[in-house]
C-alpha cells in the first residue's frame, strides 16, 4: 500500500501558526514608571496652556478646561501625605516575539508545509511515500496556547490564553508540488499583573506551497495577511492619600484596529534510514504590523460620568519582526494495517533580526497643547529556541489525524506553549 506523499505536509502547516507571533496581536504591555508619569502630570499642570481652551467661545472646550483645572487641583493641592500612583499604561510592544496566538495562524501554515519533507520519500515496510497521483486535502484544526511575560523595568508582566481554528484547502500536483489556501481565526485574552487586560480577535488568510526539488530537498513558502481588533482595559490610581484628599481612581478603556502581513521561505533537506526519518531546515519569516491611531476613554470610580483625566491618545504605529531559524527533526514510522503512526521531535534555534526597541509618543487626550509622554519598549531577545513533538496517524486513503505541541525556551522574558489538534481529509 502507498501513502500519498502530499498528505504529510498538511499537518506540519500548523507549526508556523503557533510560535511565530502572527495574528497573535497581544503585542503590548509597556508601562511608564509611576515617578515618570507623576513628573509628566506635574509639568502639564504647571503649563497654563493645559487649562486654557484654544477657542474660549466653544462650550465643550470651556468644560474641558475646567476639568483640567480641577484635576490639577486634586493631584497637586499643596498638602502633605503619601503620594500613590499606578499608571498601568498599555502599549503596542512585543511584536513577533510575544504571545502564542498570533502565533496562531502562521504556525499552522508553516507546519503544514514542513510535514511534506518529513513524510516524503521514507519507506516503512510496505508503506511508502511519493504517490504519483494528486488530490485535494481539507485541513481542519483547533488551536490553543498560553504565554507568560515577565515584568521588566519598562513592561508589565501578563499571562494570556489563546484559542482559535485554522481551515485550509490545498491541491497536490502529484508528489512534487502543493499549493493551498488557509483561513484562520484567533481570540486571545491577556491579564496584566498590575490590573487590566487586553482582548484581541483576529482573522487571517494565507496562501502556501511546497515544491519537492528532488534528492531530499524541498522549498516551502507562504504569504498572508489579517485584521486584528483590540479591546484594552487598564486601572489607574493617582494623587495624594491624606486626611484632606484622596487619589483619583478609575478605569480606562480603548478599542482600536490593526493589520498584519506575513511571509516566509524555508529550505529543507530530509532523508530516511529504514523506518527512521531525519531532516534539517533553515527559514526566514517576516511579520509587519500596523496599528491605527486611537484615543482612550475612561471613567472615575467615584463618578462614572466623569473621565479620569489620564486618558491618552496614541499615534499610528508600524513594527516589523524578521526571524531566521535553523531546525532539526527526527521521526519514526510504525506501520499497521490501517496506515502509519509517526511520532516526531524537533528543535529550532531562532534569531530575531529586526524589532528594535522603540519610543512611542503618547499625549493626554484632554490636553489643549499636547506634549509627548515618551513610552519606551523593551529591546527584543535576539536569540531563543523552540522545541516540540508531533504525532501523526496517516491512513491508507491519505487522510490523517494529528497532534502537535511546541514550547519556547531560553527567552529573556517570554515563555509560550501551544497545542494543535486536527484532521486532514484527503479526496
Amino acid at each position: 500500500m502507498r501513502i500519498k506523499r502530499y498528505g504529510f505536509i498538511r499537518s506540519g502547516l500548523l507549526a508556523v501558526f503557533l510560535l511565530t507571533g502572527f495574528m497573535s496581536p497581544l503585542v503590548y504591555g509597556a508601562a511608564k514608571s509611576d515617578s515618570d508619569f507623576r513628573k509628566y502630570m506635574r509639568e502639564r499642570c504647571s503649563d497654563p496652556d493645559f487649562v486654557t481652551p484654544r477657542d474660549p467661545s466653544d462650550p465643550k472646550q470651556l468644560d474641558q478646561a475646567q476639568r483640567n483645572f480641577d484635576l490639577c487641583g486634586e493631584l497637586f493641592p499643596g498638602v502633605t501625605g503619601a503620594f500613590v500612583s499606578d499608571a498601568n499604561i498599555v502599549i503596542f510592544s512585543d511584536v513577533g516575539g510575544g504571545t502564542t496566538g498570533g502565533n496562531g495562524v502562521v504556525n499552522g501554515v508553516k507546519g503544514r508545509t514542513g510535514q511534506l519533507s518529513v513524510g516524503g520519500g521514507q519507506s516503512w515496510g510496505s508503506v511508502s511515500g511519493g504517490a504519483e497521483d494528486g488530490g485535494f486535502g481539507l485541513l481542519l484544526t483547533d488551536l490553543s496556547g498560553e504565554t507568560e511575560r515577565s515584568e521588566t523595568e519598562l513592561t508589565s508582566g501578563y499571562d494570556s490564553d489563546l484559542s482559535g481554528y485554522l481551515a485550509g484547502l490545498d491541491y497536490s500536483f502529484s508528489n512534487v508540488l502543493v499549493f493551498g489556501l488557509a483561513v484562520g481565526s484567533v481570540e486571545e485574552e491577556a491579564n496584566l499583573a498590575e490590573g487590566g487586560k487586553l482582548e484581541t480577535d483576529s482573522g487571517s488568510k494565507t496562501i502556501y506551497g511546497t515544491w519537492s526539488v528532488g534528492g531530499g530537498f524541498s522549498v516551502d513558502l507562504y504569504l498572508g495577511n489579517g485584521d486584528v481588533d483590540y479591546e484594552s482595559l487598564r486601572t489607574t490610581v493617582f494623587g495624594f492619600d491624606s486626611n484632606t484628599t484622596v487619589p483619583v481612581e478609575g478605569i480606562i478603556t480603548a478599542s482600536y484596529e490593526g493589520t498584519q502581513d506575513l511571509k516566509g521561505l524555508s529550505l529543507n533537506y530530509d532523508f530516511s534510514l529504514g523506518a527512521w526519518s531525519f531532516g534539517a531546515f533553515v527559514s526566514l519569516d517576516s511579520i509587519k504590523s500596523e496599528l491605527d491611531a486611537y484615543e482612550e476613554e475612561g471613567q472615575r470610580a467615584a463618578d462614572p460620568s466623569e473621565p479620569t483625566g489620564f486618558e491618552l491618545s496614541f499615534p499610528s504605529q508600524k513594527t516589523e519582526s524578521e526571524t531566521t531559524s535553523l531546525g532539526l527533526r527526527a521521526g519514526y514510522g510504525a506501520t499497521f494495517g490501517w496506515g502509519v503512526l509517526i511520532p516526531t521531535i524537533k528543535y529550532i534555534s531562532v534569531k530575531e533580526n529586526e524589532n528594535d526597541a522603540r519610543e512611542i509618543e503618547a499625549t493626554l487626550a484632554s490636553d489643549f497643547d499636547p506634549q509627548p509622554l515618551t513610552l519606551a519598549t523593551d529591546a527584543p531577545d535576539r536569540s531563543y529556541s523552540t522545541s516540540g513533538f508531533s504525532l501523526i496517524a496517516a491512513f491508507n486513503n491519505g487522510s490523517q489525524i494529528f497532534l502537535d505541541y511546541e514550547q519556547r525556551s531560553g527567552h529573556d522574558f517570554i515563555d509560550t506553549s501551544s497545542a494543535t489538534l486536527g484532521a486532514l481529509i484527503a479526496f
